[in-house]
């Protein structure tokens, strides 16, 4: 699962008088006091606010990682399309507890009951406004939090989370033609994660060669613009950054190049669409 939780900050006049649900700021900025300045270029001073060293995991939790708890007070979910929410009820896994000494918050996982009962135009926002995150991860403060029994399996609870994401994030898969395959390939297996879905749909439902061309933004091996061909696919990048690794022919010569290195030739050529798709969804989630 994705450690960062929904940020939910925006503003409502028409919104009942309820507590709001923390947005996200805490927990990110006690993973941002880890950045490295020089190697991500951070620039503290170019933000409205600063981080704030002071936010750290809580040592002895009352709610311990992978415990249930459900909200037990009205908090408001901010939500432009239904503003009548509330999140008492809303149940979920603890991931972490974070404090600065004076107050404590538990980033909360929804489990899978929960997530039915959202309605679908809330479910839709939410996935869209986190912009690739898991939207599905809420920071809550202790006090609003009871220990709860679990409802579901955590393997249960993230299938769940999965098929409401891609059945929003890339577009209407009613209407969309691409949103429609994304959604396909990517829900084919609820108990593999995304690169293990493009993988199985790169061995199995792709045929080769696929036309391309070198875009070269992290790698100066090929140079940019240069037409190859995908031959093949080899596998996952072990380090975790690159995605699927391609077997590309340049000439007599075939070596191992990123897919989201690639651009498709021609984005209506049929041959070409898998890395459309895919290039699609490693723009988003490959950073």
């Amino acid at each position: 699962m994705s450690n960062s939780p929904l940020s939910i900050s925006h503003f409502n006049d028409n919104r009942q008088a309820l507590p709001d649900l923390h947005p996200d700021f805490h927990l990110r900025d006690l993973q941002n006091t880890n950045w490295e300045d020089e190697e991500y270029g951070f620039d503290p001073d170019a933000f409205e606010f600063s981080i704030d060293p002071m936010w750290q995991e809580i040592t002895n939790p009352k709610f311990k990682h992978g415990s249930v708890v459900s909200i037990n007070i009205d908090l408001d979910p901010q939500s432009f399309e239904v503003p009548n929410l509330t999140a008492k009820g809303w149940c979920g896994r603890v991931e972490t507890g974070i404090t600065n000494g004076n107050s404590n918050f538990f980033v909360i996982s929804l489990d899978s009951k929960t997530i039915d009962k959202l309605p679908e135009k809330y479910l839709k926002e939410i996935v869209e406004l986190a912009d690739g995150d898991n939207p599905f991860l809420f920071e809550i403060p202790e006090e609003a939090l009871i220990a709860a029994s679990p409802r579901d399996t955590e393997t249960e609870a993230l299938n769940r989370q999965r098929l409401a994401y891609h059945s929003y994030f890339w577009g209407n898969i009613r209407k969309d033609a691409q949103a429609k395959r994304m959604f396909r390939i990517l829900t084919r297996d609820y108990n593999d994660d995304d690169l293990g879905n493009w993988l199985y749909h790169f061995q199995h439902e792709v045929k080769y060669p696929i036309p391309a061309e070198v875009e070269g933004l992290l790698m100066d091996e090929i140079a940019p613009g240069t037409n190859v061909q995908i031959v093949g696919i080899e596998g996952i990048d072990p380090k975790g950054k690159s995605g699927l690794i391609g077997s590309v022919q340049k000439g007599r010569a075939i070596r191992s190049y990123p897919l989201s290195e690639l651009l498709p030739l021609n984005e209506d050529d049929p041959i070409q669409t898998p890395l459309s798709d895919y290039r699609y969804w490693a723009d988003f989630s490959l950073v």
